[in-house]
């Protein structure tokens, strides 16, 4: 079929014709999954059959005719047999080229159902312009679900040899369908991508979007049909990323001179699990380009992913933050043309939004891979001490169920209190904090001492202070704090509290902090944050002065505090007096 033809289907307006075949399936189908696989065969059945006599021509016929893929012959025509009557009624009432836009633009028909075999359009444009597919190029997508990017891809290159791997049969039997309807030259596959990465096959440009957060052990049974990526996979955790393994099985498959493209969620690029991982692919050369992807491109999930791109014999890397990048719609976000070049152009570059890193600072980085970590680089400080050195101790505080706390909440004094992230503000702890009728026994290691500083796990909106617990008094502390234990034989408590507060301090626990939607510090990097410290004895009247200030403000808060409530009390007392006129 014409290329170009197939190509300015992207213009036709089919939304019509797909809301009839729809409408009649959601009474005929069982699930949402089954329903879109329908749609797609009865679509491609009224495409065979326009124009044919089904007087003298029976549907069955007309399909074994014109498809001569076996399984996926048998499927339509087991469809055609389900949906006869409606096929016969619709038989030339559609326009041909509105029954092919809806079957080669699978975006135009989005649904959760089919999301996680889906690469929505605008991403796989981005994928395709850094692989840069030239004349010849051997292409395949391994997880190729319904094939959209290697149809995108194809109707761009057509003179590239493209192939899907894809396991899922419902995905696969759809891929075919638009395949075979529209001529493209693809090679559709079933099989485990693993066991595809076993043989001796090389591929020019690969891509993979097997989806997020699937963990090692999920994989266990497919990795361990092959030998050469269990080898490097055997001593990791179970808890590491699964998405490292597929980009293990494209680096296996890749051309000397080749190049890979795989999505995954950015928790790979900085969890501890995943360090053997990252240490394998940078040790190798492998990692070329990583790209922090705006969150909502995904029908299945709004996260913010990251797209890294693979080659051999890599000595930097081009590191870029595409968060804001992006045009908004009605449910999902976007990449237009202009975001793509907007992309495209920061490659190679020094921004705000980029940067090109020696794989050197990567590993003195301990093989981090988050790009915020490169761009968001706090002043250096040449003569500091690690905090980890000025300090006894330094952990999270306890993690407390919702419901075990309600439980454990008392109404009346106790000798026991807790301390929650919101009981924080401006540096100072609130008076009242709420009360618990007793704490578990392991409880005893997450008590505060007199001294202690607390600092939020949340980098986007730091709070501290320095605890100063009464006589008589235990106060537990929340999972959401760090409970900082000071070595005042080396460094003031107070000190420290403000170093947190100050501008430099609060660059240091930005660049110190991990994660795609919720920015948390990592305690490796606060136990390797560089403290500037002045001498002891100046530290000590540096608090002397600092708890001074604290002292007249809250004087100022109580003051405040009282009268409000003094203006309360007359407004409450002119109400009673008015009260009495009506």
């Amino acid at each position: 079929m014409n290329i170009e033809y197939l190509k300015s289907l992207r213009n036709v307006d089919a939304s019509d014709v797909s809301w009839e075949i729809l409408d009649y399936l959601r009474g005929h189908t069982t699930s949402d999954v089954s329903g879109l696989l329908s749609f797609a065969a009865v679509t491609a059945i009224l495409y065979l059959v326009d124009g044919s006599d089904l007087l003298r021509h029976s549907i069955l016929d007309i399909i074994e005719s014109r498809i001569k893929e076996e399984r996926t012959c048998y499927y339509l025509k087991d469809i055609a047999r389900r949906h006869e009557q409606f096929i016969i009624e619709k038989a030339d009432m559609y326009p041909t080229d509105k029954l092919l836009a809806i079957l080669l633009y699978a975006d135009y028909y989005d649904s959760k159902a089919y999301g996680e075999f889906d690469t929505p359009d605008t991403v796989s444009n981005l994928v395709y312009a850094l692989m840069d597919i030239g004349k010849g190029d051997r292409v395949v997508d391994f997880g190729a679900g319904r094939g959209n990017f290697l149809i995108s891809s194809c109707l761009k290159s057509p003179h590239a040899r493209y192939t899907g791997i894809e396991r899922n049969a419902e995905a696969l039997t759809y891929f075919c369908i638009r395949n075979l309807i529209t001529g493209l030259p693809i090679d559709i596959k079933q099989t485990d991508l693993f066991l595809q990465s076993k043989d001796d096959r090389k591929y020019d440009k690969i891509f993979s979007n097997c989806g997020f957060g699937i963990s090692m052990s999920f994989l266990a049974k497919s990795i361990s049909q092959n030998p050469s990526i269990k080898d490097v996979l055997s001593k990791l955790p179970r808890s590491a990323s699964g998405e490292w393994a597929y980009n293990l099985a494209m680096i296996q498959s890749l051309e000397e001179n080749g190049r890979a493209v795989g999505i995954m969620g950015n928790g790979a690029t900085f969890r501890d699990s995943d360090w053997r991982l990252r240490k394998y692919f940078i040790d190798g050369g492998y990692v070329e380009t990583i790209i922090i992807l705006p969150e909502k491109l995904f029908g299945y999930t709004t996260i913010s992913t990251a797209m890294i791109v693979f080659s051999h014999n890599n000595k930097t890397i081009n590191m870029i933050d595409a968060t804001e990048i992006c045009t908004e719609g009605r449910r999902n976000n976007y990449l237009s043309r202009e975001n793509i070049e907007q992309i495209l152009g920061l490659l190679g570059t020094v921004s705000k939004q980029s940067t090109v890193v020696p794989y050197e600072k990567v590993i003195s980085e301990d093989y981090h891979l988050f790009p915020r970590r490169y761009l968001d680089v706090a002043p250096e400080i040449k003569c500091g001490t690690p905090l980890g050195d000025l300090i006894t101790e330094i952990k999270r505080g306890v993690q407390i169920r919702a419901d075990r706390l309600d439980e454990l909440a008392s109404v009346i004094e106790t000798e026991i209190q807790y301390l929650p992230l919101q009981s924080i503000e401006d540096g100072f702890i609130a008076e009242e904090l709420p009360y618990l009728k007793s704490m578990e026994p392991n409880w005893d290691k997450y008590c505060l001492e007199d001294r202690n500083i607390v600092l939020s796990r949340n980098a986007a909106s730091i709070k501290t202070a320095v605890v100063e617990v009464p006589k008589g008094k235990t106060i537990v502390c929340s999972h959401n704090l760090y409970i900082i234990r000071v070595d005042e034989s080396r460094a003031n408590p107070y000190y420290i509290k403000a170093f947190f507060e100050s501008t430099l301090g609060e660059a240091l626990l930005k660049n110190a902090s991990v994660g795609s939607v919720l920015q948390t510090i990592a305690l490796r990097e606060l136990r390797n944050m560089q403290i500037p410290l002045i001498p002891l004895d100046e530290q000590k009247r540096f608090e002397q002065h600092y708890t001074a200030i604290m002292d007249d403000i809250q004087l100022l808060q109580r003051k405040l505090c009282k009268s409000k409530s003094d203006l309360k009390d007359l407004i409450n007392q002119y109400n009673e007096e008015v009260s009495k006129w009506y």
